[in-house]
């Protein structure tokens, strides 16, 4: 019996237990500790629970309770997250699951082999793949922790087209530190040597950019980057958050023209920008301006609220072009060669 840890695999190479992982947007909601009460609380009771082979999902029995809960491949859960933690954050006890989980378990393990066995009531096609590339930024909130705009994103992307269009997309996230494009590039680079092959890649620029002061540098990345996207047809998308960033005060402000202009410099080389900044202040009007309001040393990051916001603007941009270009499309992964 147990409410932490709900084993997927032993790996007795390595010496480590991968636990069961469902991805959601508060990444510390595994385990969360009751100040009051001094104990610690998840979402799962008591009971007895067995893996389903054939398709890798759980299924859980709670004891006491006449409820039978069906979860999906706690594997993939785990590969698909981009969890970064923060000095700040004010969880009082620490997700033990870091960067490297993800990128461990995605490379050695591969469970997305295991997509098109996923049990479904209602068939949808695909699944298709999508790769966001991120930094501190889109996973974490200075409120309550691992806040994550990347998973917020996929639950709205998953009810727009799911519900209306019968497609299914399943979003891993990764997340670097400060660091600029050239580490954003890396990190997808990384992402495709050794995890599935994506059929959408939305990368995040932010202001603090070295490149922003060296326009050929930037070239040279927006060319890898297009390279890389060409391996697979990949549907590049990137986005400006300058509205998302705030350090003691408002966010929302508006992007530098050293920003403007790496933007600009690739729009003419034909990728597809997403500047949400204008549209995000009239989306926030009612709940809050997009920085969070000053936090003890925190400050930067948004709150939780302001980044559901911010996912459902996000969801609304995207969809209308992944209607046009998923719909008919052979998923990335089927036509991988020599690497499952």
């Amino acid at each position: 019996m147990t409410e932490r840890v709900h084993l997927r695999l032993l790996d007795f190479e390595t010496e480590q237990i991968w636990p069961w992982v469902k991805p959601i947007p508060h990444g510390d909601a595994w385990h969360t500790w009751g100040k009051q009460t001094s104990m610690i609380g998840s979402w799962y009771h008591q009971g007895s629970f067995a893996i389903a082979q054939a398709d890798a999902s759980l299924f859980w029995l709670e004891r006491d309770r006449s409820r039978l809960v069906r979860l999906a491949d706690g594997l993939l859960g785990l590969a698909k997250l981009g969890n970064l933690r923060s000095a700040v954050a004010k969880v009082e006890l620490l997700d033990p699951i870091g960067a490297l989980a993800p990128r461990a378990i995605s490379g050695e393990r591969r469970p997305d082999r295991w997509l098109d066995r996923r049990h479904e009531p209602r068939p949808h096609a695909g699944p298709y793949v999508m790769v966001m590339i991120g930094s501190s930024l889109t996973a974490l909130s200075d409120r309550i922790g691992n806040y994550s705009l990347g998973r917020r994103l996929e639950l709205e992307l998953q009810r727009e087209l799911g519900t209306r269009d019968r497609l299914r997309l399943d979003l891993f996230q990764r997340s670097v530190q400060a660091g600029g494009l050239v580490r954003r590039v890396d990190e997808l680079e990384r992402f495709l040597a050794s995890g599935p092959a994506v059929d959408v890649i939305l990368i995040e620029l932010h202001e603090l950019e070295p490149e922003l002061d060296q326009p050929e540098h930037a070239e040279i990345q927006l060319a890898r980057l297009r390279e890389l996207a060409d391996q697979h047809d990949a549907l590049v998308a990137i986005f400006d958050d300058t509205a998302l960033a705030s350090i003691g005060r408002d966010g929302l402000r508006a992007s530098s023209p050293a920003m403007l202009e790496l933007l600009e410099l690739a729009r003419d080389q034909g990728f597809w920008l997403i500047e949400p900044s204008d549209q995000l202040l009239r989306e926030l009007i009612n709940d809050s301006p997009w920085g969070n309001q000053p936090w003890a040393s925190g400050q930067i990051h948004g709150a939780p609220w302001a980044i559901d916001r911010t996912a459902e603007l996000l969801a609304n941009l995207l969809a209308p072009r992944l209607r046009e270009f998923l719909p008919g499309r052979v998923p990335a992964r089927h036509r991988e060669r020599g690497r499952q």
